[in-house]
């Protein structure tokens, strides 16, 4: 009977500590950044203003784990770095993208969730690092499909994709 008790308390002790230490030594947690990796449709506001975009992000991921965006809004393209990071604490893991313009320092971080074809939907807010406001920046991102045209769905200067004709 002492053995039973003494084996349920070793089980219940592994149980509980095995996922936390799993989780803080971030190997093994899902998604990782090649989930992330792809063309995203931008649908946004901009910083500071009132104004709406519709542009085009670009995750990628080199063989040495560097990260790098391209995030292009009109004829202007911004890129920069990109990782997964937590937020409030420990609690959320989210994508922050930072980049630096006319020096000052900008990121935007993205939630994320998965659309109903297991692709990455990301939700996010932009603003300038260290920097209070009352009008952020806001942005939503959806991936593009990969078989969407031959150039992977990339947009044109106006916002539009080569596959206009598949609304059928």
């Amino acid at each position: 009977m002492r053995i039973a008790s003494i084996l349920m308390l070793l089980f219940v002790l592994a149980a509980v500590t095995s996922p936390q230490l799993r989780a803080q030594d971030g190997e093994d947690e899902y998604p990782d950044a090649s989930f992330f990796v792809g063309s995203y449709t931008l649908i946004g506001k901009v910083l500071e203003g009132n104004g709406t975009f519709m542009g085009l992000l670009i995750l990628e991921a080199d063989s040495t784990g560097r990260r790098s965006f391209a995030r292009v809004i009109g004829a202007d393209t911004t890129r920069g770095s990109w990782n997964i990071e937590y937020a409030i604490g420990e609690e959320v893991r989210v994508i922050r993208i930072r980049w630096q313009r006319e020096g000052r320092k900008y990121e935007c971080t993205y939630q994320w969730c998965y659309d109903f074809d297991s692709y990455a939907r990301l939700s996010g807010h932009c603003y300038e690092s260290g920097k209070a406001t009352d009008s952020p920046g806001m942005e939503v991102g959806f991936a593009i499909w990969p078989d969407w045209g031959n150039d992977g769905g990339n947009m044109d200067d106006d916002g539009n994709t080569d596959d206009t004709d598949r609304r059928e």
